[in-house]
């Protein structure tokens, strides 16, 4: 079968995003980062909704359906597809447990839809009858995680008479006959060429929005237009209540301690106290700002929780130090290298093999060179055999690679 695609976007939906927008605009990056693409079959001979999406970002309509949707509406099942399927990683959960997709769909559909009926937004009626799925269609309570849900379905035997709602947003991986782009296409860093129009979202790049969405929550909050579950979901991505935490930050101030401590004198700026000593110029005394390296494991073994610890430990360094910090993104390949001073300023770009070997290397070639290199890695990877010329903190996300961490680290563990 030959399924059409389009990537033309309809004025309604067009009008629906950017009313959400004015709407919610704490939703902006993550409404945004959606790819609309047309598949005129779905909810007909492919597909079991008319709307659905993918862990790749793209949002999958019937363009005939969707024409005959109110904005007011559309606003809703974006909201949806925001809240049930990308910004609670609701992917990455599912394949934690191997959840059943279709089952696990619903499930998730329970968890968002029940929050957007609490805040009244109007659901769609589509043809069949089809208006969403709640809780109480089940006579299950309102407000449980997706996982509790799921194992109601399954224990409660419905998985086969609701595999989807009429009309919800099932996405290719939970439906009876698939449909959809598929993973992205691997860019090619030696000879770029361009991935198509809806390319999809990386997970490095979806958790990143995540954590962009969430800081805008809690920003405006602060004006009352926050719903509250939603500003708690924020205050835990941002904020993860853990120790390990602490232990990092106190080991990487232990490793630039020294730095931080060191003067010199400079002759570039005269001293205020120079005219205390007139007609003589006193030098100044200057402290160094120590300089760390982040390299961030950003192969294919990495999940979206474990990237974003990196991202929680780069922003935690920035906030305790006064220090100079440079991300590095490594899988087989040193790919982004930036100097960062806040955490949106974190690009991450892989999802190929692991080598930190590689990073550790480059880190040690940076100019100026670094006092510290951090290495966030689930530890799935060769690394030096001698010792680095620069202190190595290990950031490990997996405690069954502790053992296999070299000896001349420092291993801390950051498991999500």
């Amino acid at each position: 079968m030959t399924i059409r695609l389009s990537l033309t976007v309809p004025d309604s939906l067009a009008v629906a995003r950017f009313k959400l927008d004015l709407q919610r605009p704490y939703l902006s990056k993550a409404l945004w980062a959606l790819q609309p693409v047309a598949v005129p079959e779905l909810g007909v001979t492919v597909g079991n909704g008319y709307i659905g999406t993918d862990r790749w970002w793209r949002l999958y309509y019937n363009p005939e359906i969707i024409a005959g949707v109110s904005p007011d509406e559309l606003c809703t099942l974006l909201c949806h597809e925001l809240f049930a399927h990308h910004l609670n990683g609701y992917f990455e959960r599912g394949d934690a447990f191997q959840a059943e997709p279709t089952v696990w769909n619903v499930a998730g559909d329970l968890a968002a839809n029940c929050r957007l009926a609490e805040e009244k937004m109007p659901f769609p009626t589509f043809p069949g009858g089809g208006k969403g799925v709640f809780p109480k269609n089940f006579g299950f309570v309102d407000n449980l995680f997706s996982e509790e849900y799921y194992d109601l379905l399954m224990k409660n035997a419905v998985t086969v008479t609701v595999r989807c709602p009429t009309g919800g947003g099932c996405g290719p991986e939970s439906s009876d006959t698939p449909y959809g782009l598929g993973p992205p296409a691997p860019l090619d860093l030696k000879n770029p060429t361009p991935r198509g129009e809806a390319p999809g979202v990386s997970s490095a790049e979806a958790e990143i929005i995540r954590k962009q969405v969430a800081e805008d929550v809690q920003s405006f909050k602060q004006r009352g237009t926050v719903p509250g579950w939603l500003d708690r979901w924020a205050t835990e991505l941002l904020h993860p209540k853990a120790d390990w935490k602490r232990l990092l930050r106190a080991t990487v101030r232990h490793g630039v301690t020294e730095t931080q401590g060191a003067v010199d004198y400079s002759w570039k700026r005269p001293n205020r106290r120079q005219h205390t000593y007139a007609p003589f110029i006193m030098p100044t005394l200057r402290r160094p700002q120590p300089r760390v390296a982040f390299v961030i494991d950003t192969s294919g073994s990495m999940s979206n929780p474990e990237l974003a610890q990196g991202i929680a430990e780069v922003d935690a360094v920035l906030k305790t130090l006064n220090a100079n910090v440079t991300v590095m993104s490594v899988d087989a390949a040193v790919h982004v290298v930036k100097d960062v001073r806040t955490r949106k300023d974190v690009k991450l770009q892989g999802g190929g093999g692991t080598d930190m070997r590689l990073g550790i290397d480059a880190a040690v070639a940076l100019k100026p060179r670094p006092h510290l290199i951090v290495v966030v890695t689930d530890g799935a990877t060769p690394w030096p055999e001698a010792k680095p010329p620069i202190p190595v903190i290990i950031a490990l996300t997996s405690r069954e690679a502790k053992d296999r961490a070299p000896g001349w680290a420092t291993v801390v563990e950051i498991v999500p």
